[in-house]
């Protein structure tokens, strides 16, 4: 029986490095450290030739394994010689499933999976490739997700609200034409509730919850590449509600402004808490922070901007799942997507 992948995606810094590790914990389950290979090789698949020759096969499998994030990890280790012969077919989704089913079957486990933040911008490609694969969309308050990217990456307030609004958008959108193949964890649940969150996914899955995943953080640590621990610390410790909402007391009211001019509707949307914008302090200071912002060149645009960059990703969603493309949504409304 050939189980569906799971895929999770979500926005960087929502926590699917945790959600992988919890994953992972299970005795039938392996989700290697993050990947970001499978749309990229996807893209420039023709350059390596017919793939029902060995020889082309092979060199594709060197090629994904010499990728950055692929060769900090185990995934990047294994022969191309063993992996050629655990694909079950002859396409890229047997070179990408014959990898993926090497690193689970070294783990001992009988399923893989794949984690990649961001990768919910690609979702079209991953269902293209794995038409019954699942789809975990891990959510967190985008305000926290900023703050968070702030203290690893010094990553702007703007450029953070954006990009946050963009790509959950984008993955619930597209999840909205899965079916139940896609499924929410919003991080705040998993986080505070763990057993429940994780029971929800292992019945979505078909699989039953096992109390190890709770436990994942015993031996998470060596179940990421070295050179990525210092930016996922929290990932590999216990499940800390103290990390959850932080923005309440640690993002400056500017900030606050901001991020909910851009991404207000998104965080309603989500169910998540928003404030009165109309006391003056509020408006005034996230004036001011727009200066300061703007002088960086980090401009606040206004929400056509976003509306036009969703939408063209709307269309080539649509299109290729031989739909007409959602240019008449021109609310953004995520409404069709199941939540958890």
């Amino acid at each position: 029986m050939n189980l569906p992948p799971v895929f999770v995606v979500g926005a960087q810094r929502s926590g699917t490095t945790m959600a992988r590790l919890m994953l992972n914990a299970h005795s039938r389950l392996a989700i290697p450290f993050e990947t970001n290979f499978i749309p990229e090789f996807w893209s420039r698949i023709g350059a390596f030739g017919d793939l029902a020759d060995d020889n082309n096969v092979l060199r594709l499998i060197a090629a994904i394994q010499r990728e950055p994030l692929v060769s900090r990890d185990r995934l990047g280790q294994f022969s191309p010689s063993d992996v050629l012969r655990h694909m079950r077919t002859r396409t890229y989704s047997g070179v990408v499933d014959g990898l993926f089913r090497t690193y689970a079957m070294s783990e001992g486990k009988v399923r893989w999976g794949d984690k990649t933040p961001g990768a919910e911008v690609s979702m079209n490609v991953l269902d293209f490739l794995f038409p019954d694969g699942l789809f975990l969309h891990v959510i967190r308050d985008g305000r926290d997700v900023a703050m968070s990217r702030k203290s690893v990456w010094n990553r702007s307030m703007v450029k953070s609200a954006h990009d946050w609004a963009w790509k959950v958008s984008m993955g619930r959108k597209f999840g909205a034409l899965l079916g139940d193949r896609y499924r929410e964890i919003r991080y705040e649940d998993l986080v505070r509730s763990p057993v429940e969150s994780l029971t929800a996914i292992c019945h979505w899955m078909g699989e039953e919850f096992e109390p190890s995943m709770l436990e994942y953080h015993l031996d998470a640590g060596q179940r990421m590449p070295e050179r990525s621990l210092s930016h996922h610390q929290n990932s590999i410790r216990p499940p800390d509600a103290r990390k959850v909402f932080m923005w309440r007391h640690s993002m400056s009211l500017g900030d606050r402004a901001i991020f909910q001019k851009i991404a207000g509707r998104l965080l309603d949307d989500l169910g998540y808490e928003i404030e009165d914008d109309r006391p003056w302090k509020f408006r005034l200071s996230g004036r001011m922070r727009e200066v300061i912002y703007a002088l960086r060149g980090d401009t606040v645009f206004s929400s056509p901007v976003m509306r036009s960059m969703v939408l063209s990703q709307d269309a080539s969603l649509q299109e290729s799942h031989g739909a007409e493309p959602m240019t008449h949504r021109a609310d953004l409304r995520p409404e069709l997507a199941h939540t958890t």
